[in-house]
């Protein structure tokens, strides 16, 4: 059972007729927003905060939770000033869900921020079903987070423009990095991002040829901007395309880049509050100082896990990880075997058969969520599309709390696949185990992996084109090919393994800085206790250091309130977290 189950959440099904008028329903439960009692939640009320008023990410369950925090936290913020917004109430439906949506502007002392709130009909009465509180400035600061006019090329990288101490060193420059350190630019914070390899967009470009995105082009892009706006691009975009944007990005907005620069080691001085991290630039080592350091150094990990089997040397073909796999081409007319079956399997194994590989066989180690990429394109259609501006988008799907987002994907992918069982009994028949009652929000916030986006290989599964060995492992390697648990050798010229990678962020922060560092950091990815994400874009144990990562339009998102948290505390208004 996913993690994501234990959430006390219901969606709302009571019907809403398309004639209420949503906007005065809004407009009238603006009172109430000012002095919030049980009477105003329904019975299984949420309330999300993003950084308006906790300082970080948080989730209460149930009316009393909520009144507790919402009472604590207002004798020191305030909470005030809400007025509507207008145009922006609406009746909100997702499937057979339904809800009044509203958007109301408030403020504290030090911040701007905005109320999502959705409403539902309990009892003959308006209730709020569901509230997210959102960090949207901080007084007093010119620039906005979420704006940026073009300008300057990338700075040399060969030379430390402002000096050797920054406000923010951000390791990695893919797009968490870049969304980063553009908006930190935005804000006017002193910040450098270090790439490790030569140029923006390598952490694409060195991927394996058949790499490509298995989620909308729409998803995609980088702040401030449509960054892969033309209709002339596919609509999943390959790992190349995706490349030259975030290069192209990275010159037009002026971001602060040091390439082939790699972070060494790292010291934290809490008496002054400082990083000294010793960087090697090429050839040259040197030392800067900055009071945040954030990790964005890939959510999936850099580490390849790679299973060892016995007798590898008597194999006479070539075995090796994803991490090492440009292509199949110098392996036509010969057979491959794939090991894994979740969206980099799937991929390789298609590349091996177009390229002519004689058999092509996946194995598969575990039961393998599958969902079609075109159910999941229908859904994201709705917010993410040419027409609605990709902030709007973004603030709809990543504001709402990661259990209701489970939901309401369940209910979504049980509907379709009732739908289409052909789709996925074919599957089952050509041997490939399905995990029917899996949740796609399991994979992506808990596991980060194990599951295949279906952009084509089913098909070719089913069909016989690629051949599957499941439900036995291999046991050791033989002069051509593998041998399983079952006794039964699958003949092979090159094995690849599709194995995923180490996630473990303590790990490198152990490499890199040093184990009680790691500690008070913590942990990097999973779900916790109220729902969110472990670590991710989220203060941690240790000032002055965040993880961050995800798919680009998560990174996109919450790199705003990475950005909104270190400007505060660069202005010495640092957001006050929250701790009950």
């Amino acid at each position: 059972m996913s993690l994501l189950d234990r959430f006390p959440v219901s969606l709302p099904f009571t019907p809403i007729s398309p004639d209420v008028d949503a906007e005065a329903i809004a407009f009238s439960f603006t009172p109430q927003l000012t002095s919030l009692d049980t009477s105003n939640f329904g019975k299984n009320a949420i309330w999300r905060d993003i950084y308006a008023l906790t300082g970080t990410s948080r989730i209460f369950y149930g009316a009393k939770s909520i009144l507790e925090a919402w009472e604590a936290i207002g004798t020191c913020t305030k909470p005030r000033g809400f007025g509507l917004m207008k145009g922006s109430a609406m009746i909100f439906r997702a499937g057979p869900a339904c809800w009044i949506q509203a958007s109301y502007r408030f403020e504290t002392d030090e911040t701007s921020s905005q109320a999502l709130v959705s409403l539902v009909q309990e009892d003959g009465e308006w209730k709020i079903w569901l509230l997210r509180t959102i960090l949207d400035s901080l007084k007093g600061v010119e620039g906005s987070v979420d704006f940026l006019a073009p300008g300057g090329g990338v700075e040399e990288k060969d030379e430390f423009h402002g000096g050797q101490d920054f406000d923010c060193v951000i390791v990695g420059g893919g797009q968490t990095g870049l969304s980063i350190g553009g908006r930190l630019k935005a804000l006017g914070v002193k910040y450098v991002v270090l790439e490790k390899n030569l140029e923006v967009g390598d952490n694409w470009r060195k991927r394996y040829d058949y790499c490509k995105l298995h989620l909308p082009r729409e998803t995609a892009h980088l702040p401030f901007e449509k960054t892969f706006r033309s209709e002339d691009l596919p609509f999943y975009l390959g790992k190349d395309l995706l490349a030259r944007g975030y290069k192209e990005w990275a010159e037009k907005y002026g971001i602060n880049l040091l390439t082939s620069t790699k972070l060494e080691h790292g010291d934290w001085n809490p008496a002054e509050n400082k990083w000294t991290l010793v960087i090697l630039q090429g050839e040259q080592r040197r030392k800067i100082t900055c009071s945040h350091v954030v990790m964005a150094v890939g959510a999936g990990g850099q580490v390849p896990k790679m299973p060892e089997y016995a007798n590898r040397e008597v194999f006479k073909g070539d075995a090796l990880h994803t991490v090492n796999y440009n292509n199949a081409s110098s392996w036509k007319g010969k057979r491959g075997i794939v090991i894994g079956t979740a969206n980099t399997g799937h991929d390789i194994a298609e590349d091996m058969l177009e390229a002519g590989l004689t058999s092509v066989t996946m194995v598969q180690r575990s039961p393998t969520f599958v969902v079609p990429a075109e159910w999941i394109a229908d859904i994201l259609s709705h917010s993410y599309n040419a027409h609605i501006p990709t902030a709007v988008a973004d603030q709809l799907t990543w504001s709402m709390p990661v259990p209701i987002i489970a939901n309401l994907q369940k209910g979504m992918t049980t509907h379709r696949m009732s739908l289409e069982p052909e789709r996925f009994n074919a599957l089952e028949k050509a041997g490939f185990r399905i995990s029917r009652d899996g949740l796609l929000a399991e994979h992506i916030f808990e596991r980060f992996g194990g599951h295949y986006v279906d952009v084509g290989a089913s098909a070719k599964i089913s069909n016989g084109l690629i051949k599957i060995k499941s439900g036995t492992l291999p046991v050791r390697y033989v002069e051509d090919g593998l041998e399983f648990e079952d006794g039964e050798r699958v003949p092979a010229d090159v094995v690849v393994f599709a194995t995923g990678f180490d996630r473990s962020a303590k790990k490198q922060v152990v490499s890199l800085f040093s184990p009680e560092v790691a500690e008070r950091m913590g942990d990097w990815w999973g779900v916790n206790n109220e729902g969110e994400i472990i670590g991710a874009f989220r203060p941690t144990g240790q000032r002055g250091m965040w993880y961050a990562g995800g798919d680009q339009s998560q990174c996109r998102y919450f790199s705003r309130f990475v950005a909104l948290s270190i400007k505060a505390d660069v202005m010495g208004r640092p957001l006050q977290v929250y701790q009950g």
